[in-house]
């Protein structure tokens, strides 16, 4: 496995599902640290389980799996990996305890159905099983599924799931040594293709979702070559076509900010002329319009070199800054709807020559 594929099934992971969306509801719900003897967080699991293909998990049957995961957590959660080891350092006596919490998870009820008249018991299984690993311990522990067992000829039990988490850490050592080859090291891997935050075995099984699930190759290196060497019409301005591919593949964002904890939005809908985002809090949706977008890059570009400040003001804004630009640019007014603290944040992220004053006072934007 080499590092241009795993950076192309990331890019295209998020084109074939919405499975991060769900994903990241749960780690939201849950803060980062699940914890099964919480209701809400059960409840998140199941419903991440239900949205991520887990159909054993019924839900008029989920007030009884609950009960079911509640008790097998409290009995069993110490046999899994610290919550911030990673699948490299994993141990031979880690996979002991492993193969134990594993083989007990399968066996539990998760539904149980009416068919022909009959009551047929489903349990969580195999692929389950290890979902739930993964939500639980998402820096060490992987999920597999049926595809990806067939194709590594492995069966549904313990020994198996412990073979693949070998197997998978073999993969990220070699990973590493790549890495280090350019200059940084595995666990840079994320933030280095516009991932930050996801885990490493996210990212293997993205990998292996994309190209044996879905049996769909990267590129080799003799076709990057060749995409490279082709040439294009010269185009004067593509702006929007930067940030809409780089929203493509990043639907989660965060307001630009000094301190550690700032807004997140989600990028809902991208159109020809327009996104549109939705607040992480209030689930209430702001519409963007392009030209709004393309305002402020304009105001940068004309000022590259300088700090232009933000300005972000719904009244009395002031004609120096992105949104007194971007307001007398799209209908000549300096009073009304303030876009300009989500659009900063898109250009910062979109384009690498942009850059924000984090350690400054006084929000700006300087492009450079």
């Amino acid at each position: 496995m080499y590092l241009h594929e795993i950076e192309f099934t990331s890019n295209i992971y998020n084109s074939f599902t919405d499975f991060n969306s769900s994903y990241n509801h749960f780690v939201d719900i849950t803060k980062n640290s699940p914890d099964l003897t919480n209701p809400k967080h059960i409840k998140a699991l199941l419903r991440w389980l239900n949205q991520w293909g887990c159909r054993q998990f019924a839900l008029n049957y989920h007030s009884q799996v609950s009960s079911n995961l509640e008790k097998w957590y409290k009995k069993n959660i110490n046999y899994l990996p610290s919550k911030n080891k990673n699948i490299w350092e994993l141990k031979e006596s880690d996979y002991n305890l492993v193969a134990t919490a594993f083989n007990s998870l399968t066996k539990i009820v998760a539904a149980v159905k009416l068919r022909d008249g009959k009551y047929i018991k489903t349990t969580v299984g195999p692929t389950g099983t290890s979902k739930i690993f993964f939500a639980l311990r998402p820096k060490s522990l992987i999920p597999l599924d049926i595809p990806m067992r067939k194709k590594f000829g492995y069966d549904g039990g313990p020994t198996s799931y412990i073979k693949y988490l070998k197997q998978v850490k073999d993969i990220v050592i070699d990973l590493d040594k790549q890495c280090r080859l350019n200059g940084f090291g595995i666990e840079d891997l994320p933030s280095k293709i516009g991932r930050k935050g996801i885990t490493i075995p996210a990212l293997i099984d993205e990998h292996h979702w994309v190209t044996i699930t879905n049996n769909t190759k990267p590129p080799d290196k003799d076709t990057l070559k060749r995409w490279i060497k082709w040439k294009y019409p010269k185009s004067k301005n593509n702006i929007w076509g930067k940030i809409t591919s780089y929203l493509t593949y990043n639907k989660k964002l965060n307001l630009l900010s000094s301190s550690d904890s700032s807004q997140i939005f989600n990028v809902v809908e991208i159109a020809e002329d327009y996104i549109k985002i939705e607040f992480q809090e209030t689930k209430t949706t702001l519409k963007i319009d392009k030209q709004r977008f393309l305002s402020a890059y304009r105001m940068l570009e004309e000022n590259k070199g300088n700090w232009v400040p933000i300005g972000a003001s719904r009244v009395n804004t002031k004609i120096n800054t992105l949104e007194g630009r971007i307001k007398l640019d799209f209908n000549n007014k300096l009073n009304g709807l303030s876009t300009v603290s989500w659009i900063a944040s898109i250009l910062e992220k979109a384009f690498d020559n942009i850059r924000f004053n984090y350690k400054n006072k006084g929000q700006a934007l300087k492009m450079i």
